[in-house]
């Protein structure tokens, strides 16, 4: 079994959406602005990342559309089985504690049998960068340049996908 290591660089093409479940309920619209911020992912330092587990997502759903129809599931579970990120979360570029901004939208909520519409705000940032490295494990650089690069366009990271979070892979080298 083949055992790569390698970097690679992603930069936005679109804003990123967080929506990171916090367990706060708002009780009306004053109360969910303020408490738009702890919908991030934020390391120990507070500083915004995104949740490597979210990029291996959309790896994985873009290698089930590279090659042939019937071996979808296989591509599936060899990224799940051989991609391994160095980071839990891999840290949004520029360095920020704060987001851009609130995007405002009506979100749906059920009680019981009762539907009502209320405004949900989600911080985002307007433009990002990532910088990774990963272990591979039986998958080549250039089938995981093919995912990245399909994964951006078409699946992109966190909430809102694919019209936000895309984006373009700008660098990725053995190392």
């Amino acid at each position: 079994m083949e055992i790569t290591k390698i970097k690679f660089e992603l930069e936005s093409v679109a804003p990123i959406l967080f929506d990171r479940y916090s367990g706060i309920n708002d009780q009306n619209d004053e109360e969910a602005k303020k408490n738009a911020i702890h919908k991030l992912y934020l390391n120990p330092e507070g500083i915004i990342c995104i949740p490597s587990a979210c990029l291996k997502a959309s790896i994985r759903c873009a290698a089930s559309e590279i090659g042939k129809k019937l071996e979808s599931k296989k591509r599936r579970q060899a990224v799940r089985a051989g991609l391994f990120f160095d980071d839990e979360f891999i840290v949004a570029l520029p360095e920020k504690k704060e987001p851009d901004g609130t995007h405002a939208e009506i979100v749906s909520r059920q009680t019981g049998s009762k539907i009502t519409r209320v405004v949900g705000y989600r911080p985002f940032l307007k433009d990002w960068k990532l910088s990774t490295t990963a272990t591979l494990y039986a998958l080549t650089s250039e089938f995981l340049r093919q995912a990245i690069e399909l994964a951006g366009f078409k699946f992109a990271l966190c909430g809102h996908r694919p019209e936000y979070g895309r984006f373009i892979l700008t660098n990725l080298e053995v190392v």
